[in-house]
């Protein structure tokens, strides 16, 4: 009898390596700095000078924190998906020039085009 293990993954295997079974380390920190400088500057906001779009940019900047960490259906979370697109778009796909994408032939390739056009013109003479 052989032993086959093939496939087998428990269902919690990927909330085992997150913390509180949801958020990344990187997770964490984005909640972190988000939460407590759009804190800090919404305090300050209402405190201090009572101005209510510093109090809106507060408030904001905790939104973004919360918008980037939130869980996505395919995805582990909007920061990933975005990570995601931004390394197939630009920091991993490779960028030709006109000249290049042209697709311009080789000096072999246009020996044998020439070769070809020769026979051709030969077999029209004969």
């Amino acid at each position: 009898m052989a032993n086959n293990y093939q496939g087998y993954t428990p269902k919690n295997y990927k909330r085992g390596m997150l913390i509180l079974g949801k958020y990344r380390p990187l997770d964490v920190a984005i909640l972190v700095v988000c939460s407590l400088g759009g804190a800090l500057i919404a305090l300050v906001a209402m405190t201090i000078s009572m101005n209510v779009p510093l109090f809106l940019l507060g408030v904001a900047v905790i939104l973004i924190g919360l918008f980037l960490t939130a869980p996505n259906t395919n995805y582990h979370n909007a920061l990933t998906l975005i990570q995601l697109i931004y390394n197939f778009n630009f920091k991993y796909s490779k960028f030709y020039s006109k000249e290049v994408a042209i697709n311009k032939p080789t000096e072999e390739k246009k020996k044998k085009i020439k070769k070809k056009k020769r026979r051709s013109k030969d077999n029209e003479q004969d």
